[in-house]
């Protein structure tokens, strides 16, 4: 048993009260829908407690499904899932239940004794048989995600560089031709070409190869179609790596095939065996629609992927993981039309999803608080909804998503696999405070408040209004990609802040740490503290024929950056000269700055 992490604060508290459901077994979590529907309600009120047993892991070999019309209390009380357990502790021994979409990978055999793997340059190499695997199917092959003892393995993956490859007009070609049993291997393990910050500064697209014959690579024609399209019409460039090629993996890595995986042990202990192996099964641990009065406290959601890149259209995003051809990336827990949901000391952990938790489509009086989310493929949090735009436009507030908190949340390694993932992504959302969370090393942005650019500037407005940023700590974004920032906002949103922040060690060499791109509109953005980064500290955008407009900014404290940038003077944009502090590296904070960064990021009781 791998240890998960314990809870954001440092208090393990679980709500106590009767168990009326006590889930035992896989058997039982394949069953919770149906044991919710049967349960004698009679006419009570009290809550219902569906329990897990801490300490165990409880696979779902299909998708957990839940519908509000079926599985809402019928006499309005709370349905609170939870442990058994009815303590408060800080005892690391108090593991969380574990709700996981993967399958454990048991038998390992070691490459060495020359039966099990191609060549003497394998040995070192552990092998693990796809038959061996407990429920996976074949539209989960090869895996892409592979977890040791809580801990990511690494993806084999080549500098596109050194592969002496030529763009031709349906892919590239080689230098010399593939061997058959190249050419099979290249398309039946559906290796992948990745771009990061090439094709466009924000998006790393992907695309998998499709045929191979001689010197020449074709790839999946709807992903090279959409991919040229977003590259202005003009053929793509080499990529910058092609991960899965079958190879000897280094220490820590793993390569993949539809009969089998290879993972190599660190160079520390390079005969262990592989422990607590999983892979993921599904795309989702559990979907809901409908829910109303619905609580998650103390459980550990782990092992779900996203396999859009070999999907049929592959995988060439707008921003923010949505493509226009498989739309809005959803979570590996999602809620669909929530009321009254909340997630408390909740941990995220081991994901190859798109999110973590996605909550949208018109959900309202959300929670989300204290949770941990570590170690994820994409992002962390995704609420609200972007590509729906007649009901953007809605005046009918039972349509809208509204009243969120987004708090005390702990959300680190958040983008590895996919970097366009915002650590926290909310769309077009309403009355939403996003407070005191604590946000570190991610691939693109900490926090993307907005969509529609400049769309909704004049004419229609969106509902999007009164929404908060605030008191949040960032720390280490932006490592894979640019054009984000610690805070990034789009879209006119009335009444909406960006407040006490404190940026540290945004990597992105443009924009910046604080930033108003398109179209971002009623801002009030005051009392921030950005500390080292080479983009301008605050940023608000003036390019496109799409500019910023009436944004303003105040008490702004800037250590190790480059210069503030207003492109939106003439709409209305002010930068107040009187509050700005550029101060030189070193320079130590003065106080009002130093209690901004202080009070920033969770609050640990």
């Amino acid at each position: 048993m791998y240890v998960p992490f314990l809870v954001a604060t440092s208090l393990f508290t679980v709500a106590a009260g009767y168990c009326n459901i006590t889930i035992g077994n896989n058997g039982d979590f394949q069953n919770i829908p149906s044991l919710i529907e049967k349960f004698n309600f009679q006419e009570k009120v009290d809550d219902l407690h569906v329990c897990f047993q801490p300490n165990k892991i409880y696979n779902t070999f299909s998708l957990l499904n839940l519908n509000g019309k079926l599985h809402n209390h019928p006499n309005g009380g709370r349905i609170v899932w939870r442990p058994t357990t009815t303590t408060t502790t800080t005892d690391s021994s108090m593991l969380l239940p574990i709700l996981s979409a993967g399958a454990q990978v048991n038998k390992w055999y070691r490459c060495n004794d020359g039966e099990h793997c191609p060549g003497l340059e394998w040995q070192g190499t552990f092998v693990a048989y796809n038959t061996d695997i407990k429920n996976i199917t074949s539209s989960f092959l090869p895996v892409r995600n592979l977890w040791i003892n809580g801990s990511r393995a690494s993806r084999v993956s080549v500098d596109g560089n050194t592969l002496g490859w030529t763009v031709s007009p349906t892919g590239f070609v080689a230098q010399e031709p593939f061997s058959s049993e190249e050419a099979t291997s290249f398309v039946e393990n559906q290796v992948e070409l990745v771009w990061p910050r090439v094709i466009k500064n924000w998006i790393q697209p992907r695309c998998t190869i499709t045929a191979v014959s001689g010197k020449n690579i074709t790839i999946n024609p709807t992903c090279w179609k959409n991919l040229i399209a977003r590259n202005g019409g003009k053929l793509p460039p080499v990529p910058t790596f092609v991960e899965n090629i079958v190879r000897p993996p280094s220490p820590g890595e793993f390569t993949s095939t539809v009969n089998y995986i290879f993972y190599k042990p660190f160079s520390s202990d390079p005969y262990a065996v592989p422990i607590n192996a999983w892979v993921p099964t599904l795309s989702k641990i559990m979907t809901s629609t409908g829910l109303t009065n619905y609580s998650f406290e103390s459980l550990q959601f782990s092992h779900a992927t996203w396999r859009i890149p070999s999907s049929a259209q592959g995988y060439v995003p707008t921003q923010t993981l949505v493509t226009s051809t498989e739309g809005e990336p959803v979570g590996a827990v999602e809620i669909i039309l929530g009321r009254e949901i909340t997630f408390r000391e909740c941990v995220f952990k081991n994901i190859g999803a798109a999110y973590g938790l996605s909550i949208g489509g018109a959900s309202q009086h959300v929670i989300v608080d204290s949770n941990h989310f570590y170690d994820l493929s994409g992002g962390a949090l995704k609420i609200g909804n972007v590509l729906n735009t007649t009901r953007a436009l809605t005046t009918n507030t039972n349509e809208q998503d509204l009243d969120y908190t987004i708090s005390n949340n702990i959300m680190e390694s958040v983008a590895i696999e996919y970097s366009g993932g915002a650590c926290i992504f909310a769309g077009y959302i309403a009355n939403t405070t996003i407070e005191k969370n604590t946000i570190s090393n991610t691939g693109y942005t900490g926090i993307s408040l907005g969509w529609g650019w400049g769309s909704h500037v004049k004419g229609p407005q969106t509902y999007a209004a009164d929404n908060h940023i605030t008191s949040n700590r960032l720390l280490s974004v932006m490592s894979n990609l640019n054009d984000g920032g610690c805070t990034y906002t789009l879209g006119p949103q009335p009444r909406s802040t960006v407040s006490n922040n404190y940026c540290s060690m945004d990597s992105a060499p443009v924009v910046g740490c604080f930033y108003h791109d398109n179209g971002s509109r009623y801002f009030t953005t005051t009392n921030n503290v950005c500390n080292q980064s080479p983009a301008p500290c605050v940023y608000l955008q003036g390019c496109c024929n799409a500019p910023a407009y009436d944004i303003s900014v105040s008490n702004l404290w800037c250590r190790g950056t480059a210069p503030v940038r207003n492109g939106c003077e003439a709409e209305n944009c002010t930068i107040d000269a009187k509050t700005l502090y550029m101060l030189k590296e070193g320079t130590p904070w003065p106080k009002a700055a130093q209690s901004i960064v202080d009070a920033s990021g969770v609050t640990v009781v």
